[in-house]
């Protein structure tokens, strides 16, 4: 008990003032250290739910929607949504201007492709929810519309970087997902880190 109670105090002795912190200005560059307890088994965050490949790929990915500390959806690859009155329609309209880190433009493709030929096929929890889904259209390049069999309430909240990472179709469609090398070597997503290499 007083090994914790040294340990707790000295946390929090050592903790930030959150007002200074807070206060800060952002910079840009520098180095971010993420400790991991193991190699990722892959880099593609759509076909798995292992913490250590979502740790690192989820800084290169985004998902449609992020949750906030009170786990409301917040605007990520999609700046807005709309769910019809019967709630059998989501949808959702992206960001423009959004280019893969390889210069590729972000589109309304990319999503249908990864929800419909990845998602529902390889992703552990949210294969699931597709089950739910009747079809996926892409009116226009920036616009997305999932249509439902039945009402499905999580369905939005499943639209982050862990549950539902968006993958480019340009580097996915006509490959076999997973063995796909960019699962393992220089992956190519949206986010805010890109691709540097792997040091194993």
């Amino acid at each position: 008990r007083v090994l914790g109670l040294v340990l707790a105090f000295g946390l929090a002795a050592a903790a930030p003032n959150p007002v200074s912190a807070q206060s800060e200005t952002p910079r840009h560059g520098g180095t971010l250290v993420f400790a991991i307890g193991a190699n990722p088994e892959t880099l593609n965050p759509a076909v798995t739910t292992g913490v250590e490949a979502i740790g690192v790929a989820c800084k290169m990915f985004n998902g449609l929607i992020y949750l906030d500390r009170d786990w409301n959806p917040q605007p990520e690859l999609a700046r807005a949504w709309t769910v019809s009155r019967d709630g059998l329609r989501i949808t959702f309209s992206l960001q423009p201007n959004v280019r893969w880190h390889d210069g590729q433009p972000f589109t309304s493709a990319d999503v249908k492709f990864t929800m419909e030929e990845v998602l529902a096929k390889f992703h552990p929890r949210t294969r699931l929810a597709f089950a739910n889904v009747e079809g996926v259209d892409a009116p226009d390049p920036l616009t997305v519309v999932v249509r439902f069999k039945k009402v499905y309430a999580p369905f939005l909240h499943q639209m982050t970087c862990q549950e539902a990472a968006i993958l480019p179709k340009h580097l996915y469609q006509g490959t076999e997902i997973l063995k796909n090398p960019r699962n393992s070597d220089s992956p190519v997503g949206t986010g805010p880190f890109k691709w540097g290499r792997w040091v194993r």
